[in-house]
């Protein structure tokens, strides 16, 4: 699961690394002896609904093992150790959950699956859930008229209204979307060449992009914007924040979208410093009119 992508990878394994977070999504562990088992890190905790601990705690280190909440003499959790540096909620689910005399090895299991066994099947379902329940959260183009009537009447240039549209439809090119229309190309991102280039990920996760967001006028982590999608994130914006803030989301993106294209089809680098002067460039021309 840490396996790099490495120096010119075939395409099977770039399509690997592409999935590996949905994969990591997807797993949990049933506790033997907790020694593969990061605390914080992994989906360990119940007996069949696997999640991760509420909340963090000082007094553990942050990379510890489950081994550490286990009394090996005993065979038995630490109950005392845990009911003082855990949530309540979390305390009551680790100490009602079953060890083992035996102790045996962590077993890793596949949570969409009934076997806990994993297949490409049940992978492709799961991410097809997932993006299904991300674009629920927020409205449809059926029913956001409302929504979008507001970014029609932003005060930026139409081409990027027209960007903005297609974007919230999930209707952009990116690499990730054509790999889903059985084009076969490479869907690592572009820029950093580490994740899957889906929407999200190249306007709110890629590393190279993220100092963009931070040093653009809305000085923003963006990392605070992803909420599953980037049409989320646009919703969510508009409905909390000032136009003006919808404006240069919108002017911010469309910009990265732009350096993204000139990089893929003109050989030209990704330069944050020259998105944001692009940026500067579309924002005064927004404010002037």
């Amino acid at each position: 699961m840490t396996a790099k992508l490495g120096y010119q990878p075939s395409f099977l394994w770039r399509s690997l690394i592409a999935a590996r977070p949905t994969i990591l999504e997807g797993t949990a562990w049933r506790i033997g002896k907790g020694r593969k088992v990061q605390i914080f890190e992994d989906r360990w905790i119940g007996m069949t609904n696997f999640e991760k601990p509420t909340c963090r705690t000082n007094v553990i280190n942050p990379t510890a093992k489950v081994s550490d909440l286990i009394d090996f003499d005993a065979k038995a959790w630490r109950f005392d150790f845990i009911r003082q540096n855990f949530k309540a909620h979390d305390a009551n689910r680790i100490c009602a959950m079953h060890l083992s005399s035996r102790l045996p090895e962590d077993k890793m299991l596949w949570r969409h699956s009934k076997n806990g066994q994993f297949s490409g099947k049940t992978a492709y379902y799961a991410i097809k859930s997932k993006s299904e329940n991300a674009y629920s959260r927020y409205p449809s183009a059926s029913n956001s008229n409302g929504a979008w009537k507001k970014i029609w009447q932003l005060r930026i240039l139409s081409k990027i209204k027209h960007f903005i549209w297609k974007a919230c439809l999930n209707a952009l090119p990116t690499k990730y979307k054509l790999v889903e229309k059985n084009i076969a190309i490479d869907p690592i991102c572009a820029i950093c060449g580490e994740g899957p280039e889906t929407l999200t990920h190249l306007m709110l996760e890629c590393h190279e992009v993220i100092p963009v967001w931070l040093h653009s006028p809305l000085r923003i982590d963006p990392s605070l914007l992803s909420f599953g999608l980037f049409k989320n994130s646009l919703w969510c914006t508009m409905d909390t924040s000032p136009m003006d803030n919808t404006e240069l989301l919108c002017i911010t993106a469309w910009c990265i979208w732009t350096a993204r294209n000139k990089l893929c089809f003109e050989h030209k680098p990704f330069n944050a410093e020259n998105v944001l002067h692009e940026l500067k460039m579309h924002s005064s021309s927004r404010t002037a009119t």
